[in-house]
């Protein structure tokens, strides 16, 4: 059984509802700990080339069974914790980016934020 949808336009919206439809479809969030950007401090006794702060979370978040550390998830579980909540801000942002009263980058900062404040909340 298939679904038949039927689109109808009426006034000079359709541009702009065009316009929102890409940007949402183009749209994706990042949650987690930037490769690039300010470099973490050599710390004494460490050799030239310190791990970055991605490396890092990383370890932490999948183990290194080589230097026998264990995982201590809490970027996937946070984000897993925080997906209802991201798909009801998705559902309300996309009816308001539909209807021109906000934008694309404004709900997605909002998606994010729910996405980190969850992992925050693991840490």
């Amino acid at each position: 059984m298939g679904v038949t949808c039927k689109v109808t336009s009426s006034g000079d919206n359709l541009a702009m509802i065009n316009k929102a439809l890409k940007d949402m479809g183009d749209a994706v969030v990042y949650v987690g700990i930037p490769a690039e950007g300010k470099p973490r401090e050599q710390e004494e006794g460490e050799n030239k080339n310190p791990i970055t702060n991605a490396e890092i979370g990383y370890i932490q978040e999948f183990g290194e069974a080589r230097d026998h550390i264990p995982p201590r998830p809490v970027s996937v579980p946070g984000v897993s914790d925080a997906e209802l909540k991201m798909l009801e801000i998705l559902k309300a942002g996309s009816a308001s980016v539909l209807q021109g009263t906000s934008k694309v980058s404004k709900v997605l900062g909002l998606v994010g934020t729910a996405a980190v404040s969850s992992v925050k909340n693991r840490i």
